[in-house]
């Protein structure tokens, strides 16, 4: 850590302490600036607890400041959903709507029940309003042969169940949703972990689950596919936003087992957040929220 960004993160803490850090979010850009890694979690930390709004709404103490804020220092509404536990999700979030000078107003849904949150149009998700929904899913908790395939026809069949539910929850958000959905593409499966424990396979038996030969490729191909109907989506519901996982070298978490929203990877989908929010306060000039990312 240098000077420069122990001094930031001094001012932050006591900013944060003294209730002033809402009010005073236009230093916080120049702030942000001269801190990396570790320490911008820390600083998000600082910044998801102080967004205005009654406490029901966060998902950090609620010893933050007055609702009051600085003039064009409107609060982005943003309704989490999926399986990431807030205080992985909102440190990165926060930080990357306030190099912007926006505040961060977070509706969570708890872990592992956005299928239901999505689905039901009197959900928190929706009576939050969202200008945002970031519906972060590891689809591992979903179908396990989507993360760990016991071979190329149990993904192709958890896939498809998959790209239905997807489809289904979309059409609620579209008829009753406000702003937009941002999700991800399928992270690549790990068809070289058995699903259950089992004896070593035998490498000559050509039907044993393998991450290279015949069924690693179909496995590959598969999964493609899958992605490429998941991207096609934002061509039916024009509030989707999907961040393309192999895009970014993202697919897989860098920690083998790890789960499939590492801290890179909720960065990255923090900062594509954080860009639509941008598009959307620019006066608009034809683009279209329906790109994929």
């Amino acid at each position: 850590m240098t000077a420069a960004s122990r001094r930031a993160l001094a001012v932050l803490r006591e900013l944060h302490r003294s209730g002033r850090l809402v009010r005073e979010i236009r230093r916080v850009p120049a702030l942000l600036a001269v801190l990396e890694g570790e320490e911008l979690l820390r600083a998000g930390s600082l910044l998801a607890w102080s967004a205005p709004g009654p406490a029901a709404d966060r998902a950090g103490p609620p010893h933050g400041p007055p609702t009051d804020r600085p003039p064009g220092a409107r609060p982005v509404r943003v309704a989490l959903a999926g399986d990431v536990p807030p205080a992985a999700a909102l440190p990165p979030l926060a930080v990357e709507l306030a190099r912007g000078g926006r505040l961060l107003r977070a509706a969570v849904s708890p872990p592992g029940t956005w299928a239901y949150d999505l689905a039901d149009p009197a959900s928190g998700v929706y009576a939050s309003r969202p200008d945002l929904t970031l519906c972060l899913v590891d689809p591992g908790a979903l179908d396990r042969e989507l993360a760990v395939p016991s071979g190329p026809e149990g993904f192709r069949r958890a896939a498809a169940d998959h790209h239905r539910l997807l489809s289904s929850l979309l059409e609620v958000h579209q008829r009753v949703g406000t702003g937009l959905l941002l999700t991800t593409t399928l992270p690549r499966p790990d068809p070289a972990a058995p699903a259950a424990p089992a004896a070593p396979a035998d490498p000559a038996d050509p039907s044993a689950p393998s991450g290279g030969g015949a069924d690693g490729a179909l496995l590959g191909g598969l999964w493609r596919e899958a992605n490429a109907r998941v991207l096609r989506l934002t061509s039916r519901f024009p509030r989707l936003a999907v961040v393309d996982l192999e895009r970014y070298g993202a697919a897989r978490p860098r920690q083998p087992g790890a789960g499939p929203f590492d801290e890179r990877l909720l960065l990255l989908c923090a900062r594509q957040a954080a860009r639509l929010v941008g598009r959307r306060d620019r006066p608009r000039r034809g683009d279209d929220d329906r790109e994929h990312h």
